[in-house]
């Protein structure tokens, strides 16, 4: 009888902390329609999966990111049709906490681009080797990034 008691004393306590815990997370609905650039940036990211990476023995985390930007496309770069060149967005966090700072890059200006390197130099810069062009004329550009 005595262990039945405990149980069911154990198992009230249990659920009243479990009641007092779920009370501060409140869902939220916040309307971000007028920051117009940020909208602009969402509406036009193409990967569902951004490009992420870790450098430094998990010192900084970058999230890449790819988007149609035709905000960095000049008029006339594309007579045949409605294209517009591509932005990398270039997201760089310490170990992961996004609280304590946080760096973003773009790089724009890139015809059908493929990453293909991220490459550690010295804490906390790195490399990204990224090709773009048309078919026939492909370049390769190093992009340095200072993460810090």
């Amino acid at each position: 009888m005595k262990i039945k008691f405990n149980v069911m004393r154990m198992f009230i306590l249990i659920l009243i902390f479990a009641t007092l815990s779920c009370k501060g997370q409140e869902v939220k609905k916040i309307d971000l329609s007028g920051e117009s650039e940020m909208n602009y940036i969402f509406a036009r990211i193409s990967d569902s999966k951004p490009n992420s990476k870790w450098l430094y023995n998990y010192g900084l985390h970058v999230n890449i990111f790819k988007l149609s930007d035709s905000k960095a496309t000049p008029k006339g770069q594309f007579k045949e049709y409605h294209g517009s060149l591509v932005s990398y967005l270039v997201s760089i966090t310490p170990d992961g906490d996004y609280y304590v700072w946080s760096k973003l890059y773009k790089i724009e200006g890139l015809l059908n681009p493929k990453i293909i390197e991220i490459k550690e130099l010295t804490y906390p810069k790195f490399l990204i080797k990224i090709e773009h062009g048309s078919y026939n004329d492909r370049l390769t550009d190093l992009i340095e990034i200072i993460g810090k």
